[in-house]
């Protein structure tokens, strides 16, 4: 959060008055790459989905186990959601009504809302280990969308900003205006590998959570998760 309000500007400013080349290094990595890459600054979104679902198995889960029905946490989970699209609109678009060719659908609220939202679904309704299934098997195929499925007038597995097959998917679907026009980064296909973001948080809070781990066990076992994961 630091680095959203204001982190980032104050060592981008530091960068340029002093001249430290370390400090320019680190100032780099507060920025996102045009395309192909990978920067400090591409992990806050993540970061955020990943508490969003580390925090479930403790709200979520412990009503479960209070005796609330998977039905009622299903409505207030949609609303949650739901919720988080809307005012991810109104702050791309603000409260003036707008031609719909002229507003932004996607966000990083509504991005946040729907990953939350459906990785609650599979939490609700199934255990630890069909969610890692659901985790390993939504980013396979969504890579085996990207890999085997072709954009008019490109080839198969392009990955270009252009040409890959989730812009695609966007320019096609996707109502009004794209934020880089034809491509936006909280499109409709990209927001698919988001859920597993969120359910390997759901997994981390479900170690974190289990009273029959000691601490040196859940150190041990969220470490190991996270190696795999690279």
């Amino acid at each position: 959060m630091f680095w959203i309000i204001g982190g980032e500007d104050i060592f981008h400013t530091l960068a340029k008055t002093t001249g430290s080349s370390l400090l320019e290094k680190f100032a780099h990595q507060l920025t996102h790459p045009a395309w192909n890459g990978f920067r400090m600054y591409d992990l806050i979104f993540p970061l955020f989905l990943f508490l969003a679902g580390v925090s479930t198995p403790y709200s979520i889960g412990k009503k479960l186990q209070a005796g609330a029905s998977r039905e009622q946490l299903l409505i207030k989970v949609v609303k949650r959601g739901l919720i988080l699209v809307l005012l991810g609109i109104i702050a791309n678009n603000g409260l003036e009504l707008k031609p719909i060719a002229e507003m932004r659908f996607g966000s990083v609220l509504g991005r946040i809302g729907l990953a939350y939202m459906f990785a609650n679904f599979i939490y609700l309704y199934t255990g630890w280990r069909a969610q890692v299934m659901w985790f390993a098997g939504i980013l396979i195929g969504y890579w085996l969308l990207l890999k085997f499925n072709a954009a008019p007038g490109f080839a198969a597995g392009d990955l270009t900003r252009e040409g890959n097959f989730a812009s695609y998917v966007d320019r096609l679907l996707l109502p009004g205006k794209l934020y880089e026009g034809i491509h936006d980064p909280e499109g409709i296909l990209s927001t698919v590998p988001a859920i597993s973001t969120a359910l390997l948080g759901i997994l981390a809070g479900t170690v974190l959570r289990a009273g029959k781990f000691s601490e040196s066990k859940k150190a041990g076992y969220l470490a190991i998760g996270g190696v795999i994961s690279l």
